[in-house]
């Protein structure tokens, strides 16, 4: 029975040792691939918005990249096919297309951005991103110009309720309260709206108007017409 019992004590032995001397592996994920946990990245990264890549205190630890807001206890830097947009959607986490066509931080006052951004124009801005008079150079076409075809808008805007609107992708890409359509409903059926300020209603067929188009989220509930 002793080298029965001195057989087992060392395979317990052995075991416990492996497990005591086990550690965790390291992650051998690089910066900007796809992530849901910290451990999954090579250090000293991160996973932030489901990618890896490094943390930040301001804009200069990001080797000429942006500072961006993740959580209340540590901020990321924001990846180089991150930048550039021309949909709020395209855009991590929180951010918004700006009118420079860069994914930024929206923001109310500068308080609402990484330390050393200033708040201009509700997105947050590195002071030496702005032009001399202090304001976000834009590259975007201009919204709110009054129309009455799609045709009359710049860009990629489209005429949604008389003015010159973005299109959508996701309900990202719309105001508060409004939503992205992205389906027809029944054919060439016609919805009735009432436009703001007019006094009568306008008809428009439903392939035009409301595919992936940004309308307030009441007009789903519209009278549809066959």
């Amino acid at each position: 029975m002793k080298p029965f019992a001195l057989a087992l004590g060392m395979s317990v032995l052995l075991l416990g040792s492996a497990s005591c001397s086990s550690e965790e592996e390291p992650g051998d994920k690089p910066q900007g691939d796809r992530c849901s946990l910290n451990s999954e990245c090579v250090e000293p990264m991160v996973c932030g918005f489901e990618r890896c890549r490094p943390q930040c205190a301001t804009s200069r630890d990001c080797g000429g990249r942006r500072c961006m807001r993740s959580t209340a206890t540590a901020n990321v830097c924001q990846l180089d096919d991150e930048s550039t947009c021309s949909h709020n959607s395209e855009c991590p986490g929180s951010q918004i297309c700006a009118s420079d066509l860069q994914c930024r931080d929206a923001c109310v006052t500068a308080k609402d951005c990484v330390s050393g951004q200033e708040c201009i124009d509700s997105v947050c801005v590195e002071p030496a991103e702005l032009q001399p008079d202090g304001t976000l150079t834009s590259r975007a076409p201009a919204d709110g110009v009054a129309c009455t075809y799609a045709t009359e808008c710049p860009g990629t805007l489209v005429c949604l309720d008389g003015v010159c609107a973005i299109e959508c992708l996701e309900d990202k890409d719309c105001f508060v309260t409004w939503a992205c359509f992205k389906e027809s409903v029944g054919g060439d059926d016609l919805v009735i709206v009432a436009g703001r300020g007019r006094t009568n209603p306008w008809w428009c067929p439903v392939r035009s108007l409301l595919l992936d188009s940004c309308l307030p989220r009441r007009w789903g509930r519209a009278r549809w017409l066959r």
